[in-house]
């Protein structure tokens, strides 16, 4: 089996954090724009799952929103993991569980803030003045952080490891122990995003 990373990216940041994260997991890795390929991966090929999506004036895109509720079953029936790309490290949990259902958060063994970088040149008029007025920052500017990304990319491995060897670390139990209930969402489609 292998993992699929499905990610959003709006400037870049998300989409180099994907690949970064496939270059550092021990494992065959699918990347998946989920701009360029909504349908999703084949999933009955992966047993993990990264969902990664940036933070937007504390939002997310709506198209990963509809990726997720599309692809739901697929996805809590497997090895979860999540992240953002977000510039507010002080509300990296409250952004994260902006992003992420709690159904979804409950399900993954590990969530992070990678950070994020802004190229002003990048943004469009309005965007750069909406910016600048909120994080009060006029030049380019990233916190992005490789040391997160290493590690998110251990802890992935780790566990990938530990359910090879059958002692596991709880990620994933219910998608691998073949109990059909277990594998449906508990919620309606209207709840989850």
């Amino acid at each position: 089996m292998s993992t699929v990373i499905c990610y959003l990216s709006k400037r870049g940041t998300t989409e180099y954090c994907a690949k970064r994260l496939a270059d550092l997991i021990d494992d065959s890795v699918e990347i998946v724009d989920v701009r360029k390929n909504p349908v999703g991966p084949d999933w009955s090929a992966c047993d993990t799952v990264i969902l990664g999506v940036p933070i937007y004036g504390g939002d997310i895109e709506r198209e990963f929103k509809q990726f997720v509720r599309e692809n739901w079953r697929y996805i809590m029936a497997k090895r979860l993991a999540l992240f953002i790309c977000g510039m507010l490290e002080k509300k990296s949990e409250a952004e994260i569980k902006t992003a992420y259902p709690e159904q979804l958060l409950r399900r993954a063994f590990l969530t992070e803030n990678f950070g994020g970088r802004v190229y002003q040149d990048k943004l469009g008029f309005f965007e750069r003045i909406a910016f600048r007025m909120v994080t009060k920052i006029k030049e380019d500017y990233s916190n992005l952080s490789e040391e997160k990304i290493a590690a998110f990319a251990e802890r992935v491995n780790a566990a990938r490891s530990a359910a090879a060897e059958g002692s596991g670390d709880g990620a994933g139990s219910k998608a691998d122990s073949g109990d059909e209930a277990a594998n449906k969402p508990k919620t309606s489609e209207k709840e989850i995003l």
